[in-house]
């Protein structure tokens, strides 16, 4: 693959009409981004007229219809709709940084074993979110986090060659019930496909899914350890730490979410509709 390899990013979008214009501006002034294709998934906000309208300025954006629900359905219109050797994903929340598309470019230039990669993210609309960004820049700097191998992808900030998604595709799940980025990363990993991780591939997505009650969230925590059964691989205690962990996290800034307006940035008592998954629940 050369650097005049096209990129394309695919951001699946569900009545995100308040959020899509910043997402798709930090994607068009990217000249390493050749293509960017918005699957609307049955949006009835007016998203779909924010972004045709938006594509009238800008033709790199398309946008495609899905009406299958759930993440997984578009994600897969978007990759089939794809131009590109090189497949990018994000949410439709998500800021990228500046560089995000020459720093795939330039990573996956350079090594040509890699099939994916996945990057940094922290919050842009978290009251607390400071927190995580200090800690992730901590470890950064202690060279805990650094360039490497691993096996999972997050789903709002990564890329995927052509070949590697077309070798992996027939086994991807497009259960609702199930997480979709992991999926495709446990089925990177029995390909023997390589994923790293990289540092420089910073963006920014929203925290609106921290208000999601716990008793919600324990039962979208479950569905990691589903995705990793419906890939014949065993649950281990590990696995179970892990969600539990991230459960007992969630659950210690759940009350600060429940009283965040992320609309205009500030506590309310006004209590705005949890989401767990970005296309769909």
């Amino acid at each position: 693959m050369s650097s005049a390899a096209v990129l394309t990013v695919v951001i699946p979008a569900l009545d995100e009409a308040s959020r899509i214009t910043a997402c798709l501006e930090r994607l068009v002034g990217q000249d390493t981004i050749d293509q960017i294709v918005v699957v609307d998934n049955g949006s009835t906000d007016g998203t779909r007229e924010i972004v045709t309208e938006l594509a009238a300025h800008h033709p790199k954006i398309e946008l495609v219809d899905e009406r299958n629900p759930g993440v997984a359905h578009a994600r897969n219109a978007g990759f089939g709709t794809a131009r590109g050797e090189i497949i990018g994903r994000i949410d439709a929340d998500t800021l990228v940084s500046l560089d995000w598309g020459a720093t795939v470019r330039a990573h996956l230039d350079a090594h040509p074993d890699t099939m994916a990669v996945t990057g940094i993210s922290t919050y842009h609309d978290s009251p607390i979110g400071f927190f995580l960004a200090g800690a992730i820049d901590a470890q950064h700097r202690l060279g805990l986090i650094k360039h490497q191998p691993v096996g999972n992808v997050h789903g709002a900030n990564m890329a995927i060659r052509r070949s590697a998604w077309e070798q992996v595709r027939p086994v991807t799940t497009t259960r609702r019930d199930l997480h979709e980025d992991l999926d495709l990363a446990l089925c990177l990993t029995k390909a023997k496909l390589r994923i790293d991780q990289l540092p420089r591939l910073r963006a920014q997505i929203s925290a609106r899914r921290r208000r999601t009650p716990p008793s919600v969230w324990w039962k979208y925590q479950l569905r990691g350890l589903q995705t990793i059964a419906n890939q014949g691989y065993t649950v281990v205690p590990f696995h179970r730490a892990v969600i539990t962990g991230a459960w007992l996290m969630h659950t210690s800034q759940w009350p600060i979410y429940r009283v965040w307006d992320f609309d205009r940035k500030r506590f309310s008592l006004r209590s705005g509709r949890a989401r767990v998954s970005p296309v769909g629940d």
